[in-house]
Parts: structure tokens; C-alpha cells; sequence
């Protein structure tokens, strides 16, 4: 009999869940095993897990589920002003204003420099270990056109908080349908540029989706941001990003972390702009099956209509999928035919 069905540790309707989506990749020989050790620990943990979970299949990781999330902060901000106190960035430099977005770990406010009055997005989030320090020195190292300046860091006196102050932005590529494959052309070899720059400096971003590929209202400009899980390449590889676009080796964390781990990310996010959802999650929420995928990688991601695109982008899509030997790294997709073809419009860099 599988544990979760002792309802004295679970609630109906989260077994109810659980046996809906038959969710039992959790329950293998290492889960087994260390029930017997922890068995409350455990069922602790798979009841939180299934809470959440059953959440997310109501509201997945959306642009309206963020617009919800900010909204309820801001009003957990005013039903509680000495909350906003901790957000404040040390010093009386910067006056923080309406809360942008909400991270796992982190707050994003838009602000108003004091010494010339200058729009800026703060993010504020806790230090949690040597991974948290690495955003801002990668962001510091990896400077360019298309990756989001850094303007000011801050840490308070115990080390516990870090401010970071960005150029502001409103506009990301989350709804961002191309027009025409050119458009959708120019838009990939702006973000494999961004890319590969990160990758010549030495580090690999881990994280790249539309959600953290901003641009200025009315501009055709990909910047790369959220370099909360940038680290260095080389460096062992561990289980960082979102799951629906994470490459299949960083979600079994094996080897060490390589250029072609974000070309995976690059594959995904071109697959949402043309159609609109992630292969793996796409508008339900299939748990079982994302993670059948991504740890066995059975099926590779592919457009659900080939017709509509050409034979260019197809062959495109299906280098970002290779086995991680063969996957080109963003240096050499820069070189791809799609991201060469002849432009109408010279918006490129």
C-alpha cells in the first residue's frame, strides 16, 4: 500500500490529487528507504509538495500569476509598514516605490534615485550562500549591450541582505509572438548573442526563458536578466533553473555545468515564442510527464506543426535538443544559417 494513503497524515483532498495525476515518480527506492529512517519528515515534506502542487495546476508560472503574487505583496506591504522598513536600501540614496515582480527569494521595486531623480528597478532578496554573491559578480563581469546593467550593489552590515540596482525595464518577451520568421530570426540571434557573451566571461546563466529576456517599451532589443542562478562554467553541476526549460543533464546534475546547458533554454523559449507554451507543461500541468522527459529525455521537444516554420528553424530547434556532446554551444549557433539569413530591416547589433 503506497504511504500517502494514510489520511492521517494527508487530507483527502491532496490524496484525491495525488491519485489524479498518479503522481508516483516520487516513491522509488531512495524515497522508500529514507521513510523508514524519517518517516514523518517525509510525509511532511510530500504533503507541502502536494499543496503547492495542486496550486500550480490552478495558476501555472504566468505572467497573471506574477501580476497576482506583486499585487498580494503590495497589499501585505500595507497592512504591515514596518514590513517595508527591511526592503529599504542602506543609505538614503534611493526612494523605493511599487513592487515590480516577486521571486522565490526575492523582490523586485521600482525606485527613485535620489541624486538626479533616475527611474531604477531595485531587487532585494536574502544571502543564502555563496551562489547569491555570484549574481552580482557575474552581472559585473559579463556587461554588455544585451544583458541588464548593473548600477549599484549593496549589502547591509551583517552581510544578510543584498540590493541590487538595475536600468528599469517593464516589457519582457513572455507574449512576445514574432510577426514573421524573420522577426523570429532576429529576436533568437539577439538572445544566442547575449548568450554567448555570458559564456566567453565564463559563466553559464541557467535560467534563460522569456520571462527573464526584458526590452524597453516600443524597442526590438533582447537583455538578458535574473542572474540569480549564474554560475561559473566548469563548476560541478547542480539542479538550478525552471524545471520547464531546464536542460535534461542540469536536472539529473550530472557532470559539470558547460556552454551547452543554456542552449537547451534557447531551444525552449524559441519553441514558446512560436507557440505560445512550453512542450513539457504546456497549458496543463503534467508533472509526471515533464519529469518522465526531462530525466529520461525519451522524447525531444519539437513544433507541433513543422509546416508553418522553415526547414531552417527546424533544423535549429533540433541542434538546441542534441545530446549534450553533440549540442553546439551559443558561439557556434551564432554561426547557424537561421540566425544568417538576409534582413529587410537592420535592427540587428
Amino acid at each position: 500500500m503506497l504511504f500517502f494513503e494514510k489520511k492521517s497524515y494527508m487530507d483527502d483532498d491532496s490524496i484525491a490529487w495525488l491519485r489524479e495525476n498518479r503522481i508516483h515518480f516520487l516513491f522509488n527506492d531512495l524515497t522508500e528507504a529514507l521513510l523508514r529512517e524519517r518517516p514523518q519528515r517525509i510525509l511532511d515534506f510530500i504533503e507541502k509538495w502536494c499543496h503547492e502542487a495542486r496550486d500550480d495546476a490552478c495558476l501555472q508560472n504566468t505572467p497573471s500569476r506574477r501580476e497576482s503574487e506583486a499585487a498580494a505583496a503590495k497589499e501585505e506591504m500595507k497592512a504591515d509598514p514596518e514590513l517595508m522598513a527591511k526592503y529599504l536600501v542602506p543609505g538614503n540614496d534611493y526612494e523605493l516605490g511599487e513592487i515590480l515582480g516577486t521571486g522565490h527569494y526575492s523582490k523586485v521595486f521600482q525606485a527613485i534615485r535620489n541624486i538626479d531623480k533616475k527611474e531604477v528597478a531595485i531587487k532585494v532578496q536574502p544571502v543564502l550562500g555563496n551562489w547569491t554573491r555570484w549574481e552580482p559578480e557575474a552581472l559585473v563581469a559579463c556587461q554588455d549591450k544585451g544583458v541588464v546593467e548593473l548600477l549599484d550593489c549593496r549589502y547591509d552590515p551583517d552581510g544578510n541582505t543584498l540590493w541590487l540596482v538595475f536600468e528599469i525595464y517593464r516589457d519582457n518577451y513572455e507574449v512576445y509572438h514574432p510577426t514573421d520568421e524573420e522577426d523570429l530570426a532576429r529576436t533568437l540571434r539577439q538572445l544566442v548573442e547575449s548568450v554567448e557573451s555570458m559564456h566567453r566571461h565564463g559563466f553559464v546563466h541557467l535560467d534563460i526563458k522569456p520571462a527573464n529576456m526584458l526590452r524597453r517599451a516600443g524597442e526590438h532589443q533582447v537583455v538578458l536578466a535574473d542572474f540569480g542562478t549564474a554560475m561559473y562554467l566548469d563548476d560541478p553541476c547542480e539542479q538550478l533553473g525552471d524545471f520547464a526549460f531546464m536542460s535534461p543533464e542540469v536536472y539529473r546534475a550530472e557532470g559539470n555545468y558547460t556552454a551547452s546547458n543554456d542552449v537547451w533554454g534557447i531551444g525552449i523559449s524559441a519553441l514558446c515564442f512560436v507557440q505560445g507554451e512550453t512542450p513539457f507543461l504546456g497549458s496543463g500541468f503534467d508533472v509526471e510527464h515533464t519529469f518522465e522527459i526531462l530525466e529520461k529525455c525519451r522524447v525531444a521537444p519539437s513544433l507541433n506543426d513543422p509546416t508553418q516554420w522553415s526547414p531552417l528553424f527546424g533544423d535549429f530547434l533540433a541542434r538546441c535538443f542534441l545530446a549534450p556532446d553533440m549540442r553546439p554551444t551559443a558561439g557556434e549557433l551564432l554561426s547557424h544559417p537561421f540566425l544568417n539569413q538576409k534582413f529587410s530591416k537592420e535592427e540587428e547589433r
